[in-house]
């Protein structure tokens, strides 16, 4: 059972922009896992930008050859049409804010969440990237790769 008075939000670094494709910022646990419940997109820079744009929220051990990154969210941008998160309007407004919730995720020390710009759009787009979590109780000694030193 999931007690959500422990929950809080993560916040990825400032100043982004997915003018170009590629991974813009990672997080990582440290010492205890976190259960991801939501992830999400904050619109910080009003622009021209029209629709398109496809962002995504990948697991990936931290570990040198490492299995290729999983999708743990996707959200996708577009102007209409019933895939994706449908935008007012072609352009994008600072302030607006798109997220994918009822995620489950569980991500340990030793495992990233990246976000990654999949499909880069036209004009000007500065955002900000989120994550909802919540402790997963446990010790954090049941984690392999963790030692603890005196």
């Amino acid at each position: 059972m999931a007690y959500q008075h422990n929950q809080h939000q993560i916040l990825f670094a400032s100043g982004m922009t997915a003018t170009a494709s590629g991974d813009k910022a990672y997080w990582t646990p440290g010492y205890m896992p976190h259960i991801v419940r939501a992830c999400g997109i904050v619109v910080t820079t009003s622009g021209s930008t029209t629709s398109g744009a496809v962002f995504a929220f990948k697991t990936q051990s931290l570990t040198s050859g490492a299995a290729a990154a999983v999708d743990l969210a996707v959200l996708t941008l577009t102007s209409g049409g019933t895939s994706g998160f449908a935008l007012p309007t072609a352009a994008l407004t600072a302030g607006q804010v798109m997220y994918k919730d009822g995620l489950t995720t569980k991500v340990s020390p030793g495992t990233k969440v990246t976000l990654n710009v999949r499909t880069a759009v036209t004009g000007t787009f500065g955002f900000r990237a989120f994550m909802w979590v919540e402790p997963s109780w446990e010790l954090a000694g049941n984690t392999a790769g963790m030692y603890v030193t005196t």
